[in-house]
């Protein structure tokens, strides 16, 4: 599984972003179950001039399954859902603890921080 969680910088470190449209970069985590094996920050490519309906596409290209923010639109969630990636909003936080939950299956999700 590949998780990409929208971050705004410092990797695991760095915090979830808003808006996984216009976060500075994503953290690429590959997982075996609960077991991270591989972690990888990948600027976003549209952080300068984004463009709706790219991200989606390029999330699907770097191999993500699962989509970790705060927050996206209606477009969004449906470009996600046509190519098969589970998005996960309503986060907050810490990317590390986040994924971590995720993993575990303890992830609390509030309300999508952009619905517009």
């Amino acid at each position: 599984m590949k998780i990409a969680v929208s971050s705004e910088g410092r990797g695991m470190d760095g915090q979830i972003s808003e808006h996984f449209r216009k976060c500075s970069e994503f953290v690429l985590v590959e997982a075996d179950k609960d077991q991270v094996k591989s972690v990888e920050v990948i600027k976003n490519p549209y952080f300068e001039s984004p463009v709706p309906g790219t991200l989606p596409d390029f999330i699907k290209k770097i191999g993500a399954d699962v989509v970790i923010t705060g927050g996206a639109g209606p477009m969004a969630i449906k470009a996600f859902e046509e190519r098969d990636i589970k998005l996960v909003l309503g986060c907050k936080g810490n990317v590390s603890d986040a994924v971590s939950e995720y993993l575990r299956g303890t992830l609390r999700v509030g309300s999508n921080s952009c619905e517009h």
